[in-house]
């Protein structure tokens, strides 16, 4: 039998050929969605480290009365407030714990780092905050530091 016009398809190909294009579109979307970054954040609570210090200072922890006098390499966390004695040469340099390295004898500057916190004389402090996001493979550090008194210098040449 000879047919006139145009080659039409059964009922049954037409609704196959749409199954397959609507398949290979989903395979596409879930493929082209998983390869995309996820945008999940990761946060850390950390601490300061006392990475030099010179004359007198202590630190207190929370809402404590009680003071402890700080040493070299005492990890300081969020809450506590860091107070330096009164007087010249009473210093203390901080540096966030996971940025703390050991440091090279040969390098005149061993914590020269961007994040890094001096505490001078007669000087109280409180680490309000010192979280660490990680997102998008970035760490984003957020710091909060409360300063509850200072003593400005005057440096003249």
């Amino acid at each position: 039998m000879y047919r006139s016009g145009r080659f039409e398809q059964p009922k049954f190909m037409k609704q196959l050929a749409a199954f397959f294009r609507l398949s290979f579109g989903l395979v596409f979307l879930i493929f082209a969605l998983s390869a995309c970054k996820t945008t999940s954040t990761t946060e850390s609570t950390h601490a300061y480290t006392v990475a030099g210090i010179y004359g007198d200072a202590r630190c207190f922890e929370g809402q404590s009365n009680v003071a402890h006098t700080l040493k070299f390499g005492a990890r300081i966390p969020e809450g506590e407030v860091i107070q330096t004695a009164s007087g010249l040469g009473n210093v203390i340099m901080l540096v966030p714990n996971e940025s703390l390295i050991p440091p090279d004898r040969t390098n005149p500057r061993p914590y020269d780092y961007s994040d890094k916190v001096i505490v001078h004389q007669n000087t109280v402090l409180k680490i309000d905050k010192l979280k660490v996001k990680t997102l998008r493979g970035k760490r984003i550090r957020d710091t909060r530091l409360v300063l509850w008194q200072v003593r400005f210098c005057v440096m003249s040449g």
